[in-house]
């Protein structure tokens, strides 16, 4: 996983639509909170044979250790927007995800994939505060 360019989730959100991986063209952006609840949306330049995935890390100096993933990929059965959990730095998140995403979609077109998910901002391994890192990777 890479480390975004605004450190923050609360900084990305803040800046609107915001490029966090320009050698992929990833970007994340954010709906308002309603309900206790945010909207999330990520894209990437890939197409349907890749994955891609947005992370939220306990803190500013986290990677993967601890966090809560949301990849985007597509399935046998068709597009895939599910919640991981990373208990350490590596490969593949094997953790038991508490993150319970909701409206998810994924999308894709000449440019790329977007997906999206609604998250709680108070729950799971990482619940989002002013420190929650975020992270993201394409593979």
């Amino acid at each position: 996983m890479m480390r975004a360019a605004c450190i923050t989730l609360l900084a990305c959100c803040a800046a609107g639509d915001t490029l966090i991986g320009p050698g992929v063209g990833f970007h994340v952006r954010c709906g308002g909170v309603e309900g206790g609840a945010v909207r999330i949306c990520f894209s990437a330049a890939v197409d349907q044979t890749k994955w891609f995935g947005l992370g939220f890390a306990p803190g500013p100096q986290s990677r993967m250790e601890g966090a809560d993933i949301v990849a985007a990929y597509t399935g046998a059965d068709g597009p895939v927007v599910k919640a991981f959990y990373s208990e350490d730095f590596g490969d593949y998140p094997t953790g038991s995800p508490t993150l319970n995403i909701t409206n998810t979609s994924l999308t894709f077109s000449p440019a790329g994939a977007e997906a999206c998910f609604t998250r709680p901002v108070r729950t799971a391994h990482a619940p989002l505060a002013r420190r929650t890192a975020v992270i993201w990777a394409v593979g």
